[in-house]
């Protein structure tokens, strides 16, 4: 795949962006808006959570006058057996505490002690064995003159760790690099083209700026994911979402739209195997998932008479919602975050390679959805710059959100 770099400045921070061609390797976060989806009626039947016990009853202020025979031989039976059951976040509980360092064992080993139905995997695990009604050696100097100290509950054992206090870890000095400015030379040839360009003559008082016409002025015919954004596009989007934001702001909207997401999670995560990852998504294509969700729920028709006034399709609008907002991401990053971006790119990720490979899993995928939210080519983002105070008053109205979803991560 051919690519070129563009230099771009954004948050003071001067790097290379790569400016992919036609064809963008999106991966895992690909929102194809063509597939076709079960409808909601479908998705509840075949992955909404079963009840383990149906209570007969919705709300507690009516709930009748006799006990319930079928839930006393429930509670009966769960009440003689010697069966344990299994928590639902048991596993992803040991594979942390396998990732901690042994150092804090015993400060977390006697809580995890007192936790009734604790998983014996867990308490019987090497260093938090010999925890149990262990009072910790080390004490924090700021909880030591604590008269009758060893009483303090084993949750707040953390509190004893000396590392959790500030004052007792020493700041790490990192060497600094040195800085060469590059050698500015003056360019006569260079000057002179400028002035034949931009003749001075265009800044004389009273000289009226001749408008033209150019493609950023001009809407995008069927705008796809891999088009260009224009300053029309953008305008164009921007007039949608005082009406979008009315739409998802309707009574039991949020609930229906969350639900809609869960269950559409549980639909993906049957078909690729990542068991809650798919909510990534939705922080890289918001707008794409949004109309996903509307589809389930059958209120295209009604999506689509709302942006139709821009004349937009449902596609349509949601391919240029998702340029614009990764665009507007981008323009306005911090120093801070691209100088993360950049430690991501290169693969400078030795803080999680102690973990387990069920949470590098997870923490890779999540890197990876970091760069694809702020994935925007210089064109889009400099078009963005144009209309960034149209887009702040918009996306501020909605109060940075969109249909559940976070826009920016700034805010």
């Amino acid at each position: 795949m051919k690519k070129t770099a563009a230099v771009i400045i954004l948050g003071g921070v001067l790097f290379a962006e790569p400016l992919w061609g036609q064809k963008t390797d999106k991966g895992f976060f690909e929102v194809d808006l063509n597939a076709p989806l079960p409808s909601y009626e479908e998705l509840l039947r075949d992955y909404a959570p079963e009840p383990v016990y149906d209570r007969r009853y919705d709300f507690s202020w009516n709930i009748g006058g006799s006990f319930d025979n079928i839930f006393a031989r429930t509670i009966g039976a769960y009440g003689s057996s010697d069966k344990r059951l299994k928590k639902k976040n048991e596993d992803i509980l040991l594979e942390m505490i396998l990732s901690a360092p042994p150092e804090i064992y015993p400060y977390i080993g006697p809580y995890l002690h007192t936790v009734p139905d604790m998983s014996p995997k867990i308490l019987n695990l090497p260093g938090i064995k010999e925890t149990k009604g262990k009072f910790p050696e080390r004490i924090a100097p700021q909880m030591k003159d604590i008269p009758n100290l060893e009483f303090l509950s084993p949750h707040l054992y953390f509190l004893l760790m000396p590392e959790v206090w500030p004052e007792n870890i020493k700041a790490v000095e990192w060497q600094r690099e040195k800085k060469e400015n590059p050698r500015t030379i003056y360019n006569a040839k260079l000057h002179e083209r400028v002035k034949e360009l931009v003749p001075v003559e265009n800044f004389y008082p009273g000289n009226k700026e001749k408008s033209k016409i150019t493609s950023a002025d001009l809407r995008t015919i069927f705008p796809d994911e891999n088009s260009r954004l224009t300053s029309a596009d953008i305008k164009a989007f921007a007039k949608t979402l005082d009406a979008v934001n009315d739409f998802s702001a309707r009574p039991g909207m949020a609930l229906k739209l969350l639900q809609a997401g869960q269950l559409l999670d549980a639909y993906e995560n049957g078909m690729n195997g990542f068991s809650g990852m798919n909510m990534l998504k939705d922080m890289v294509n918001p707008c794409a998932r949004l109309v996903q969700k509307i589809r389930i729920l059958g209120m295209e028709t009604e999506f689509k008479s709302i942006v139709g006034t821009e004349a937009f399709d449902v596609n349509e609008w949601a391919y240029t919602c998702d340029k614009t907002v990764k665009a507007y991401r981008k323009s306005i990053m911090s120093a801070a975050t691209a100088a993360a971006l950049r430690k991501i790119r290169r693969k400078e990720r030795r803080g999680i390679l102690p973990f387990p490979d069920k949470i590098k899993k997870a923490q890779t995928l999540t890197e990876e959805a970091v760069i694809k939210m702020y994935a925007a080519p210089a064109e889009d983002v400099a078009e963005v710059i144009k209309n960034r105070s149209l887009l702040n008053e918009k996306f501020a109205g909605g109060k940075y959100m969109l249909g559940g979803q976070p826009l920016s991560l700034s805010q």
